[in-house]
């Protein structure tokens, strides 16, 4: 989904899937977009404290951007809650959530 009005406030943007797998007790964070980012926290709040610490180290890291680019970077999350268990293994300022039910 688009957000016109986000769209031209930030230089970059990245999506992100905030995952709760209900039967492991786990949040889990992963993007296609941003190179090595996987975050599993044990509640939403800890793990999207996590995601931005993380993701702005792996967007300096592994996509060369500056701390004034990563300043005006949004990453839109997508939150899906999940009644299954947790994939094994890694997957390779503003948020915006919606809910969804997988």
């Amino acid at each position: 989904m688009k957000h016109p009005k986000f769209d031209s406030m930030f230089q970059f943007q990245f999506h992100v899937n905030v995952v709760e797998y209900r039967n492991d007790g786990v949040w889990v964070a992963t993007s296609d977009e941003i190179k090595g980012l996987t975050v599993e926290e044990e509640s939403l709040e800890a793990c999207l404290s996590t995601l931005f610490d993380v993701g702005a180290e792996l967007l300096a890291h592994n996509h060369g951007l500056t701390e004034e680019q990563i300043a005006n970077t949004a990453l839109h999350t997508h939150v899906i809650h999940h009644l299954g268990h947790a994939e094994a293994g890694p997957r390779p300022n503003l948020i915006y959530s919606d809910a969804a039910a997988a």
